[in-house]
């Protein structure tokens, strides 16, 4: 009888594995919630919670709170995901995989 290869569980391919089935099941989750309206209300209404509470603990900080260094950061690192997003939605536009194989755009440092 053959054996099998078992593939070791402390390696970062089985690592990356399990991060992506837990990603596709947790968006699988949000879709079937969303799909309810008051399923999705509930989902709101306890986001809007969290993001009281952690409000009032100091872990996110509002606009008038943040230094001129900070607002400045804020700012260029929004610049960057919207560009992000851009390059990306041009991207799963075009319907050419030539096109994404040969003109791949480069995505914008978060870091700057």
């Amino acid at each position: 009888m053959a054996r099998l290869k078992v593939q070791n569980k402390n390696t970062k391919a089985h690592h990356e594995a399990k991060k992506r089935r837990q990603r596709e099941a947790m968006r699988r989750l949000r879709e079937s919630r969303r799909q309810d309206p008051e399923k999705y209300e509930e989902d709101k209404r306890k986001e809007r919670e969290r993001y009281y509470r952690r409000k009032e603990a100091g872990q996110i900080k509002t606009i008038d709170q943040m230094s001129e260094r900070e607002k400045r950061n804020q700012g260029k690192s929004g610049g960057i995901e919207v560009k992000n997003t851009i390059l990306e939605r041009k991207m799963q536009r075009s319907s050419s995989l030539n096109y994404k194989k040969t003109h791949h755009l480069p995505l914008q440092s978060r870091k700057n």
